[in-house]
Order: C-alpha cells, then structure tokens, then sequence
C-alpha cells in the first residue's frame, strides 16, 4: 500500500478573455473621477475572468473587499462593462432586507442615470419582480425577455433586475423568469446572463442539515433557490461580493456555490479600515465600554443611559459644532447606537437619546443655571480633551459650546431596526443618531459616521459577524475625530481580524494574479483559539486546528512496513546529508544516551517532514500544522538556522527499546531521569530526550527504535519537533484545510 497526495486538477490556470470599456462603463465612471481609474482596472480584471458572452459555461466568482471599501462601486462598474460586452441580462440580489435592498436600487438609479428619459435605451430597471400593485416590474422583465428572445427588441436596453436575498422574493423571481422562458428549457442558452450576489456570505451558504437522526441532508432554503437561479441560465457567472468570504470558502469544494476564482479589491485613498482603528490608531480611537456598565445593562430596571452613552454622545456634538466652525463644507454627521438585538431595548435607548438631546439643549444655553449645568460641561470638557489628543487643531472649547445648542436643536434621532422600513433621507438634515441593532449590521451604510456607541457582546465569538458590525470603516473627511466605544472583548476580536484578514488575502492574492482555480486552494486561516471563523454549520470542509505544546511528537507505530521501509530510507537519506557532531546542549548524554546534533536549514527539515509519512489521523494532523507553518516564510524568516538531534547516533538498534502500549502508542520521551537527593546530583544527571533541543530554534529529534511488539519490529523511526514559544503562538492560531493522504492499494 502507498500513500500519495491528491493535486486537484483545479490548480490549473482558468481561461480569461479580454473586456473592453464602452460607453456604459465610460458614463458611470464619469460620476466618479477621483476613483475611475481603479473602479475600471477592477472591472476589467473581475469581468475577465468570467464567463465570456456567446459560451455555454458556468462559473462563479468571489470578489473579496473590505467592509465599506466601496463593493457597490465595484458591481456596478461591472454591470456597466458587462452590458458593454454582449451580456444580455444582470441580475443583483441586493440585501437580507427592505431598508438593503433599497440602498442598493438607490445606488444603481443614481450610479447608472436610470432616471434619465432616455434610459430605457440602455438599461431596464426591474424592482423586486413578483411584488407590487399590478407588478409591473415583472410584466416588464418578462416583455424585455420574449423580446431578445424572439428577436423583437426594438432598443438595446438590459434588463437590470433588483431582488432580495429572501425566499419568497427570490421564488417570485423565479417563477417570472421560468413564465419568460416558456416551453423551451433551454431558451436562455443565447442570453448570457450577470448574477451579483451582494454580502454573498450572507444566507447563500448552505447552513441545512438532517432534521432528525437517520434523515436524508436538506439544504437550506435560499442556498437552494440560489442553485435553482443558476439553473435557467446556461451561460452565466454568479459573482459573490463580500468583505467576509469564510462561510463561502468554507463551503465543500465541490458545491455548485464554491468559488471558481477570486478577485481582490483595493479600497481607494482615505479609507480607514482594521488596520487604522485597531493598529496604530487604537489607544485613541478606541474606548472601551467597563464590564460594569454591561453588567448593570443586563439588570432589570436601568432607566438611565450609561456613562459610555453619555461620552460618546458628547463627543459626538463636539465633532459636529468643530465641523461647523472649522469645515462647514463637510455636510452629513452621523453617529451609531448599536444597542441590543431586542426591539424594546432599541426603543429605550432612542428615548435616552431623545431625552438627552432635550436636557442638554436646554442645560447648555447661556440662559440655563451654571449650577443645573456643570456635571455636563465637565463630561464635555473631558471629551473635548480626548478628542484634542488626535485633533489639534480643534476649535477652541468655548466657541464648540456655543454651537452646541444648535446642534442639538438641529439633530434627528433615528429608531432604525427591522420594525421600521423608513429609509434614511440624509438630505433632511445635518445631524443624525441612528439607534437599532442587526439592521445596522451587515451591509448598512451610515453617511458621515463619525461616533459609534456599540454595547453588543462578542456572544459567540463570529468573526465574521463581528467584523460586520464595524460600520465605522469607510472614508472619513476626518478619521482624526472618528471615536468607537465597543467592549475589550469586541475590541479584541477586531484586532485580531486584522491579521486574520491580511493573512487570508495574501494567501488568496496568489490565486488572483495566476488567475489559479479557488477550488485547488487549500483552506488556510489565522484565527485565535477562542474565535470561531463563521456559523459551525456553513462550515462543510475539515478544519485542522491546533492546540501545540513545545514537543510535537509521533505517538503511533505505522500499521504498514511500507511506511516503515519509506521512512527509514528517508531518514537515512536526509541524516547522510547533514555534518553531525557530539550534542553539546545535552548534559550528562553518555553511554548509549549518546546524541549528536547538526545544522540544518528550516527548507530542507520542512522538506523532510512533508514527506515523513505517518499511519494514523493523530500524528497526521498534528504534524500537518508543523508542515504548514514552517512553509509561511512571513513567520519563520527569523529561524531559517534550526537544529536536528539524532537520537543515540550510531549504537546498535537493540540498545534503544521502546513498549508499545494497548493503545498502540509509543512514548518517545519517556523517562525523564532527573529525580535525586540533591541538585548537584540532578545538575549532574541527563535530563531525558526532552532536553535535546536548542532553547531558541526548531530541533528536529530522529529516533530509531525497536519496538517490543509480536513479531518484533527493528530500526522503526520516529520524530519529535520542538518549537520555540514565538512560532508555537503562530501554530496555535493555524486552521487548516488537511492534504488527504489516502491510503490506495
């Protein structure tokens, strides 16, 4: 029997064809000349890589950004160089909700001049087909359909269908389209169509699961109708967009929804992102809500807003009257109250808003007594001076005061959550606190948001979903003024993020500029022990994680000689290689505890390891986290130099025995050897195998046993590796996609 790793084909590049920007891309770029030259390098390279018009294929794509970074920029600009380029029919699931789903229509009319008289020459605008007093939104996708059908399109206009990522919603818009279509199941083979999944990570993935023991797999709702979307168009590319990809990364390789290939955006000049708030910026942007004040929260009966509410919405008026004084160009102001999940808690705290607007109107004009308003203007001066700490050119304290009455006066307080379905219109006013929960989560975009007040608890520890909820990135006119209360747990997690995030994408960027299939990458991500990547049940691939100590160690005797014989010769090979010399390290290593020791470079011990071969899951699993790390050169530039021990070097093979237990495992460094009467004896002793290290680098143990074992087993190897504390924090924050070694005979 043999053991082989399993190369997916899929590692092979994927074909591309070469878009050219026209009129459409052209006019929507002109809206936007700061970034026009990026939005278009993106597109040509996202569109590129889809399926080309007039071929019968499939394909699906991950378009990776992050969180505000302008995605909806990016599907828009590549709806515009699709209709350019020969495709018949866009399609964007825009949003898990109303208030989304309205965002991103307002964006497309806006981006793609859809109010303009002539548009129905270019474009035409299908909302929510299905819905509606007499629908016409559906009688206008399905005439536009027949018609490029049957070839009786008087005009060239697309159809641009907006839909919601909802069951009943996307039901509808099947039904409509299958209505088109007719008799003929393959009608739409000459219409290639434009699927843009907007926060794809969102109910896409498919989270179903056997409802009772013994029941066959149901899928989840929406991943199923997505699947059914899919299936009408023979010719199509269904583009994932999100800032967040691990439940589709996650997904099983080989799943109809399982990204083909990947795109990463670059956000443009002037955002502010992780890497801002949590980097170098967190001492300052950063404040931290107290333990104390969750747990009063938690208690029935609090009918006060908290301290943290108090600063942060102080602060928040300091930074609007500043912007007045010093900025009056700079228009929106926005702060964020992200409270509970609960309605009625989101209708308590927009009543302490209310209330405090009101009060502190009142308390901070020069009529009011300075006895009635000196608690408050203390609070204000501490925020002052906070904020003063990045800002120094702030206005002067006594003139922000004197326009903070007017703010005040000038301010919308905003009840915002799945109960009420009123979109924002920012052109109302300057001033806004928008209150709610998840609505102002996933996909929610808050003009100007300068203050955000986010009481919610980490819960399960998503890293996704948290990163969601950092409504806060964007592009700031001023960052410098940007202030985010959250809990030292959510703060955490969000650092965190911010190398799991990078990590990913330097990973995921090697397959973006080989144009190399996603379905050939294997899974790798960073996370801390503690934080889960996604929902446990998006996850459909095997995930690796480790738990290492200082000493990895094969525990297991292989159940193959061919192993045996494999690893032998191996270890042989590679030990003949190396120029050994008496192990200085090793105290009191005499008689046939004898050990030598050699150089080596971390490439060629990594090289041995990856081809070691290992019987059992255990030794397999553990040492595959070994095997990936000492691969990230990122991490182990500093410890190119290691160290390989070989264990009793040159003895006679029955001079090392080891038992093998009931379990079938082999302790390697059993016997530790340092018990005594006194120190000068245990000083004095060999401290056991496990002393055979270097105390800063990678030590490599080679052993060569025999094993006490019916019939018996001689010169069988064995392998530990010890890891040095910098690397062994690395390891443990490994999750890992395993290589399938399979045993073939």
């Amino acid at each position: 029997m043999t053991t082989e790793l399993i190369e997916p084909e899929e590692r092979l590049p994927l074909p591309v064809w070469a878009p050219q920007a026209g009129p459409e891309l052209k006019r929507f770029l002109d809206r936007k000349p700061a970034i026009a030259a990026r939005l278009e390098e993106e597109a040509l390279r996202v569109l590129g890589a889809c399926v080309q018009p007039g071929t019968q294929q499939q394909t699906a794509g991950l378009v990776l950004g992050y969180v505000q970074s302008g995605k909806t920029s990016s599907f828009t600009a590549v709806c515009a160089l699709a209709r350019d380029n020969g495709y018949k029919l866009v399609i964007v699931i825009g949003g898990v909700s109303h208030i989304l789903l309205e965002q991103t229509i307002n964006r497309l009319r806006q981006d793609l001049s859809l109010a303009d008289s002539s548009a129905y020459k270019r474009w035409v605008m299908c909302e929510r087909p299905g819905f509606g007093v007499g629908d016409d939104s559906s009688r206008l996708l399905q005439r536009t359909l027949e018609s490029q059908l049957r070839g009786t399109q008087m005009h060239d206009g697309i159809p641009i269908v907006a839909a919601m990522k909802e069951k009943t919603n996307l039901a509808k818009l099947i039904a409509v389209l299958r209505e088109a279509q007719g008799a003929n199941p393959g009608a739409y083979s000459e219409i290639t169509a434009l699927i843009i999944d907007d926060e794809a990570h969102m109910h896409t993935p498919d989270v179903g699961k056997a409802k009772l023991s013994g029941e066959d797999y149901t899928p989840s709702k929406i991943y199923s109708l997505f699947r059914e979307l899919r299936s009408l168009f023979p010719s199509h590319t269904l583009l994932q967009y999100t800032a967040t990809p691990q439940a589709n990364l996650l997904a099983a390789i080989h799943d109809e929804l399982s990204p083909d290939f990947v795109k990463l955006l670059k956000p443009g000049s002037g955002y502010t992102g992780g890497q801002h708030f949590f980097g170098e910026r967190a001492g300052t942007a950063i404040r931290t809500i107290p333990k104390e004040e969750i747990i009063i929260l938690e208690n029935e009966g609090v009918d006060a807003p908290t301290p943290s509410l108090k600063q942060a919405f102080a602060s928040f008026v300091i930074v609007c009257a500043n912007d007045h004084i010093a900025q009056p160009e700079i228009g929106t102001h926005s702060m964020l109250v992200h409270s509970d999940v609960k309605m009625a808690v989101h209708k308590l705290w927009y009543s302490w808003l209310r209330a405090m607007q009101k009060n502190w109107q009142y308390l901070l004009n020069p009529g009011a007594p300075p006895e009635d308003r000196q608690g408050l203007d203390d609070l204000f001066k501490l925020e002052y001076a906070q904020l003063k700490e990045t800002a120094s050119d702030l206005a002067g304290y006594a003139e922000i005061m004197a326009f903070a009455p007017l703010v005040l006066a000038n301010m919308h307080v905003k009840l915002v959550n799945s109960g009420v379905h009123e979109r924002i219109d920012y052109s109302l006013a300057a001033y806004w606190v928008l209150c709610g929960g998840n609505m102002l989560g996933v996909g929610y975009t808050v003009e100007g948001l300068c203050t955000t007040h986010m009481v919610r608890p980490a819960g399960q520890r998503l890293m996704d979903t948290i990163q969601q909820r950092g409504r806060f990135f964007g592009y700031r006119q001023n960052s410098d003024l940007c202030r985010i209360w959250i809990t030292a747990d959510v703060s955490n997690t969000f650092a965190a993020y911010v190398d799991h995030e990078e990590a990913m994408r330097d990973h995921l960027a090697q397959y973006d500029l080989a144009n190399k299939s996603l379905r050939g990458w294997k899974r790798l991500f960073f996370a801390d022990s503690d934080s889960k990547l996604t929902r446990a049940r998006a996850i459909k691939l095997p995930l690796l994680g480790a738990h290492p100590e200082e000493w990895t160690r094969q525990q297991e005797r292989h159940l193959h000689q061919t192993f045996t014989s494999a690893n032998r010769a191996l270890a042989a090979k590679f030990l003949a290689t190396l120029k050994f010399a008496r192990a200085p390290e090793v105290s009191g290593a005499t008689g046939f505890t004898q050990h030598q020791h050699a150089p080596c470079s971390l490439r060629a011990l990594r090289e041995f390891l990856v081809d070691y071969k290992f019987s059992s899951d255990g030794d397999e699993a553990r040492f595959e986290v070994i095997r990936l790390l000492l691969g990230l050169d990122k991490y182990t530039r500093e410890f190119e130099q290691c160290d390989v021990y070989w264990m009793a070097a040159g003895l006679l093979p029955d001079r090392r025995e080891r038992k093998v237990g009931k379990n079938g495992k082999v302790d390697v460094h059993q016997g530790r050897g340092d018990a005594g009467a006194d120190k000068a004896q245990n000083d004095s002793r060999y401290k056991g195998d496990a002393s055979a290290h270097h105390p800063k680098r990678v030590s490599l143990q080679v052993f060569s046993y025999n094993l006490k074992v019916e019939p018996q087993e001689i010169d069988v190897p064995f392998i530990a590796l010890w890891l040095p504390e910098a690397l062994l924090q690395i390891a443990a924050k490994i999750r890992a996609e395993p290589n399938y070694r399979e045993l073939l005979e």
